[in-house]
């Protein structure tokens, strides 16, 4: 009965009226408003409310620690619900679920096709360009400068 009658001290009516507060957000469903859900519903935010709440149960009366806890809880998911992301977690299938049925439907059967070009011949090299006939077909460039090397100097 210890915490309980420190809180009813006349002294911590503060933290009377927050356990109050606290069980009036829990109980009545209130959602989190948007302007403020998406500031909350990622890592660091997430982070700083899970510093808070464990700062109040360590600092402050027990009853209103374990109430803040889950009070944080609360706002925690329904920042998640006001923001979709708890409907994307739920409904949205993970990427090892979704290579899983795209590796199912890139199985291709070996193609005639294929079996052919494994079966013919190698390809012959020579060594080198010495069979080759043919001559370059480029005009004389008159000692001009290629434009598009930036090394050249004008």
């Amino acid at each position: 009965m210890r915490p309980y009658e420190d809180l009813m001290n006349k002294n911590n009516t503060h933290q009377l009226f927050l356990v109050i507060i606290l069980l009036g957000y829990i109980i009545f469903n209130i959602q989190t408003p948007h302007f403020l859900a998406p500031v909350i519903d990622n890592i660091f935010g997430n982070i700083i409310v899970i510093i808070f709440a464990f700062f109040v149960l360590v600092h402050s009366n027990p009853i209103l620690g374990i109430i803040f806890v889950f009070a944080a809880y609360e706002l925690l998911k329904r920042s998640s619900d006001t923001t979709g992301t708890s409907a994307i977690k739920r409904y949205l299938p993970s990427q090892m679920k979704m290579d899983g049925h795209l590796s199912a439907f890139n199985q291709f059967p070996v193609t005639l096709e294929e079996q052919m070009v494994k079966q013919m011949a190698p390809l012959v090299e020579t060594s080198g360009p010495n069979h080759l006939h043919y001559q370059p077909a480029s005009s004389h460039t008159h000692n001009a400068m290629n434009v598009t090397d930036n090394t050249s100097v004008i």
